[in-house]
C-alpha cells in the first residue's frame, strides 16, 4: 500500500438475512463490499467527507485519544494515504467539512468536548489546514455534536452544537470569513426537554403554511437521558422559535438509549419530506421515522434490528438504485449493519459486517469510480478506519468505459528507434567494409 500505511484486505459478501418483521424491499438486491482498513491516530470518534486537494474525496478523522484530527488522502479507487496531521482541542468529539471563508477550499470544524469550544481549520487547497480560531460553547457544556446549516438566512454557514453538559443547543453564526460567534442566548429551556443531546442534524421539518416549503433550517438532537428525538424550530434569524416536537423512543422499545442520528430521504417516491434514522443502543435497534406529507413531523416506520450497541448511523445510496440507505455502526459488536430501501418506505435489514474494534462513527461518500455509496467507519479502539467499498480496492485491470489505456512513453518509443538506427548503420558500415 503507498504511502507507508499498513493494510489488510477481504472481500465481505453481505448476505441478506431478513427478520419476521421485514421482508426486502422489492428494488433492492444484496450488497457486496470490499474491505480496506487504514490506521489513524488513537481513539477516532468521528469521521467526515471533504476534498481536501482538489482530487477524488478524501477523509477527516477526529481522534479523542491524541487530541488530533487525521487527514486521509483518497486516490478515487478506494484507497488512501496518510495526510499532513491536524493539531486541536482537547477531546475532539464531533468534526465536520465546510466552507466557512471566501475562497473555494473546504475547511474543518471540531469539537472539543475538553475545552468546552469548537476549533475552526482552514484548508488551502493542497490537503494542509491551519489556524488556532474557536468559538466557545459555555461553561461546563462539554460539545458532543455539531452540524452545520445558514440558520439566518444571509449565505454565509453558521454551526449547531449539541451540548450534553449543559442539556443546550448553541447556534454560532459565522461572518464568511472563517469566525463564528458564540451564542448568547443558546436553547436552555426547550432543550432540556431532551437532557443531555449527544447527537444532532439539521433540516427543514416543517411547511409554514401548510403545503409552503419551510424556509427555515431546524433541528433536531438525540438525549439518551429522555430517550427522545427532540424537533427543535428556527426562527431564520438564528434563534429557535419556540416550538418544538418530540418523540419518544420508549413508546416504540424498552430502554432504547438513543445514541446517534442521520437526516436522508426513504421514501422519495412517496413524498419529498425529509426521514430519520435513529440508532438505539440498548435494544441494538435503528428506528426509521418517515416525513409526513406537508411537513410537520415523523412518522413511526417500525424498528429495525442491528449488531450489538448501534451508536451512529448514516445515510447512502448503498445498492445503487436511485434512493437513500441506511448503515450503522454498532460499538458492541464490531460491526456495520445494513438498511436497505426500496424508495417508497420499505425497509430491511442485511446482517452485519465485521469492520474494526468499537466503531463509534460512520459516513458514506464516493470513495471508487461506480455509482454506488460506499461506507467509512472510525474504530475507537483499533485506532483505525475501515472502508467498505463496492469494488476492489485500487485501479482496476481493464480501465472503465471512455477511459483509455495511456500510451506508451514517447521517450520509450524514441529508444528503440535509435537503436534500429544504430543496428542498421552498424550493419551497412560492415558491408561496406566487406
Amino acid at each position: 500500500m503507498s504511502g507507508g500505511l499498513t493494510s489488510w484486505r477481504r472481500v465481505l459478501s453481505v448476505v441478506l438475512a431478513v427478520g419476521a418483521t421485514a421482508a426486502l424491499p422489492s428494488s433492492a438486491g444484496a450488497v457486496s463490499f470490499f474491505r480496506d482498513d487504514f490506521p489513524v491516530d488513537s481513539h477516532p470518534t468521528s469521521v467526515a467527507v471533504g476534498n481536501f486537494n482538489g482530487g477524488a474525496l478524501d477523509l477527516a478523522v477526529a481522534n479523542e485519544g491524541s487530541n488530533s484530527v487525521s487527514i486521509l488522502l483518497g486516490n478515487g479507487f478506494g484507497q488512501f494515504t496518510a495526510g499532513t496531521p491536524v493539531a486541536v482541542g482537547s477531546l475532539p468529539s464531533s468534526l465536520l467539512v465546510g466552507r466557512f471563508n471566501a475562497d473555494a477550499f473546504d475547511d474543518l470544524a471540531i469539537a472539543s468536548v475538553g475545552d468546552d469550544n469548537i476549533a475552526i481549520r482552514l484548508g488551502n487547497g493542497s490537503g494542509v489546514f491551519s489556524g488556532t480560531g474557536t468559538v466557545a460553547t459555555g461553561t461546563n457544556s462539554d460539545p458532543r455534536a455539531i452540524a452545520a446549516g445558514d440558520f439566518n438566512d444571509d449565505g454565509k454557514t453558521d454551526l449547531v452544537s449539541a451540548n450534553q453538559g449543559s442539556s443546550t443547543v448553541s447556534i454560532h453564526l459565522g461572518d464568511g470569513m472563517g469566525g463564528f460567534s458564540a451564542d448568547p442566548t443558546p436553547c436552555v429551556s426547550l432543550c432540556t426537554a431532551a437532557e443531555n443531546p449527544v447527537a444532532i442534524a439539521v433540516g427543514r421539518f416543517d411547511d409554514i403554511p401548510a403545503g409552503t416549503p419551510d424556509p427555515t433550517l431546524d433541528v433536531i438532537v438525540a438525549s439518551q437521558t429522555d430517550d427522545q428525538a427532540l424537533v427543535l424550530f428556527g426562527d431564520g434569524t438564528g434563534e429557535i422559535n419556540g416550538s418544538q416536537t418530540t418523540y419518544t423512543m420508549a413508546t416504540s422499545m424498552a430502554n432504547p438509549n438513543p445514541s446517534g442520528l442521520a437526516i436522508g430521504s426513504l421514501n422519495p417516491t412517496a413524498n419529498a419530506e425529509p426521514d430519520l434514522l435513529v440508532a438505539n443502543q440498548g435494544p441494538d435497534q435503528v428506528w426509521p421515522g418517515f416525513g409526513t406529507v406537508g411537513g410537520g413531523g415523523f412518522g413511526f416506520g417500525g424498528v429495525l434490528a442491528t449488531g450489538a450497541d448501534p451508536v451512529a448511523v448514516a445515510f447512502g445510496d448503498l445498492d445503487g438504485d436511485g434512493d437513500d440507505d441506511g448503515i450503522s455502526a454498532d460499538s458492541g459488536g464490531g460491526t456495520a449493519t445494513t438498511i436497505l430501501s426500496d424508495g417508497g418506505g420499505g425497509t430491511a435489514v442485511d446482517s452485519s459486517t465485521p469492520v474494526g474494534s468499537s466503531p463509534r462513527a460512520v459516513t458514506t461518500g464516493g470513495f471508487d469510480a461506480d455509482a454506488k455509496a460506499d461506507v467509512v467507519v472510525a474504530n475507537y479502539d483499533s485506532n483505525s478506519v475501515t472502508i467498505l467499498s463496492s469494488l476492489a480496492p485500487g485501479p482496476p485491470a481493464t480501465p472503465p468505459p471512455g477511459i483509455t489505456s495511456p500510451p506508451a512513453s514517447k521517450k520509450k518509443k524514441c529508444k528503440k528507434k535509435k537503436r534500429r538506427a544504430a543496428a542498421a548503420k552498424k550493419k551497412k558500415c560492415k558491408r561496406k567494409k566487406r
